[in-house]
C-alpha cells in the first residue's frame, strides 16, 4: 500500500507491506493523520499480523527521526518523536503481558547531540521550575522543518499569525530579518541574490530550516553541544515474562545481540554461517573467473561488478537484491539478500551461490 491509509487499515490479509511519503515520513507532530499513520499505529498492525504465526515472531520499530531532529538541534522534533516511539513501545508492552511468551527490548543505536537543558546564556536557568522550564516547548505545535514548510505555504504577510499561532510568540525585528535572509524562504521580499548572512548574528543561517532550530530554540533554555554522534552510554529497557531473564545492567551492541540470539535458540555460529554465506567478498566467490569493476556513471553512483567466464556473464548492482545474467542482462535473478559494496577496500559483498550461474 504506497501512500494509502485506508488500504493498509483495512485489508485482512496477513501478508502485507506499506510505504507513506516520497521520501520519508513526517515528525509526528508534523504529521496529517488522514495520509500518514502513527509509530503506534504500524506496531500495533505489524504485530497483529505477524501474532498469527504459530512460530512466534521478530519485529523492529525504529522511531528514526529523532536522530535527523537530533542533527539538527531540533527540540522539538526530539521531544515529540521520542514521545511517539514511547506509544509505540506501550502498545509493544501491551501485546506482550497479553501474549506472555515475547520480550520487548528498547534501546537506541547511539546518543546525539548532546542536548542539555540548560545554557549559559540562559540566566538562573538552575533555579527554575518544571513549568518555566518546559512550558515555551509546551508551546510548539510544529517542528523546525514543519515550520520551514509552513512559512514557505503562505505569504509573508501572514508570517508573525502564524509565530502566533504555532509558536506562542512574535518574531522580532531582528528575528525577522533573519528569516528573510534564508537562502531557501520562497516569499522573502528581499531578492535571493542580495541575502546574506556574513556578519550577522548567531540566528542567521542560509538553511530555513536550521534558522527554525535555532530560533525555536534560542526561546528555550535548552542547549546543545553538537550536531553530530555523542559518546555517552545509552539507556536500556527491556520487558520478558520471566523478570530473571531480563538484560539488566550495561550491555555491549554485542552482548545485547547474543541475548536475542539465545531468546530464539540461535548460537553466534548460526549468524556467522549466515554471513558467510550471504555476504562474502567477491574476490573469494569468483576467484576462478575474471572480474572487471565498472566506475560508477557520476560521484553519487556506486561502481558495479562483471564476473565472465567463456560462455556467461552476471552483472552486479550494489545496494539491490536483483542481478541479471548475459551481456544484455537477458536473464534477472531476485536474491534474498541485498549485495553491499565498500569502497574502503573496494569490495562486493555477496551470496557465493551466485558463482553457480557461471558453473
Amino acid at each position: 500500500f504506497k501512500n494509502d491509509i485506508a488500504g493498509m487499515r483495512n485489508y485482512k490479509g496477513n501478508n502485507m507491506w506499506a510505504l507513506f511519503g516520497d521520501r520519508e515520513m513526517a515528525y509526528d507532530i508534523d504529521r496529517d493523520p488522514a495520509e500518514q499513520p502513527s509509530l503506534e499505529e504500524m506496531t500495533r498492525k505489524a504485530i497483529e499480523k505477524l501474532s498469527q504465526n504459530p512460530n512466534g515472531f521478530f519485529l523492529m520499530v525504529e522511531g528514526s527521526k529523532v536522530d535527523w531532529a537530533a542533527h539538527a538541534n531540533d527540540p522539538v522534533g526530539m521531544a515529540t518523536d521520542f514521545l511517539a516511539y514511547d506509544r509505540a513501545c506501550g502498545a509493544a508492552l501491551e501485546f506482550a503481558r497479553q501474549n506472555g511468551e515475547t520480550a520487548v527490548i528498547m534501546v537506541p543505536d547511539h546518543g546525539n547531540s548532546g542536548i542539555s537543558i540548560g545554557r549559559r546564556d540562559c540566566k538562573g536557568y538552575d533555579k527554575l521550575s518544571k513549568d518555566q522550564l518546559f512550558h515555551q516547548l509546551s508551546l510548539y505545535k510544529l517542528t523546525a522543518e514543519g515550520f520551514a514548510k509552513k512559512v514557505n505555504s503562505v505569504p509573508a504577510s501572514e508570517v508573525q499569525n502564524v509565530f502566533r499561532t504555532y509558536a506562542g510568540f512574535e518574531l522580532t525585528p531582528e528575528e525577522l530579518d533573519a528569516l528573510n535572509h534564508c537562502k531557501d524562504y520562497k516569499n522573502s521580499p528581499i531578492p535571493e541574490n542580495e541575502r546574506t548572512t556574513k556578519g550577522k548574528g548567531s540566528l542567521y543561517s542560509g538553511s530555513l530550516t536550521t534558522f527554525m532550530s535555532r530560533l525555536l530554540t534560542s526561546h528555550t533554555c535548552f542547549g546543545f553541544t553538537t550536531g553530530g554522534h555523542t559518546g555517552e552510554e545509552v539507556f536500556l529497557a527491556a520487558y520478558h515474562p520471566d523478570r530473571a531473564s531480563l538484560p539488566l545492567g550495561m550491555y555491549t551492541n554485542i552482548e545485547l545481540n547474543q541475548y536475542l540470539c539465545a531468546l530464539f535458540g540461535m548460537t553466534h555460529d548460526t549468524l556467522e554461517e549466515l554471513t558467510a554465506s550471504n555476504f562474502a567478498p567477491h574476490s573469494e566467490v569468483f576467484k576462478d573467473f575474471k572480474c572487471e569493476i565498472v566506475p560508477a556513471k557520476d560521484e553519487k553512483g556506486s561502481p558495479s561488478l562483471v564476473v565472465k567466464n567463456k560462455k556467461k556473464q552476471i552483472n552486479i548492482t550494489p545496494f539491490s537484491n536483483i542481478v541479471t545474467i548475459g551481456k544484455k542482462g537477458q536473464e534477472e535473478i531476485r536474491l534474498n539478500s541485498v549485495i553491499v559494496y565498500v569502497d574502503k577496500n573496494n569490495t562486493f559483498y555477496l551470496p557465493t551461490k551466485l558463482v553457480e550461474y557461471l558453473q
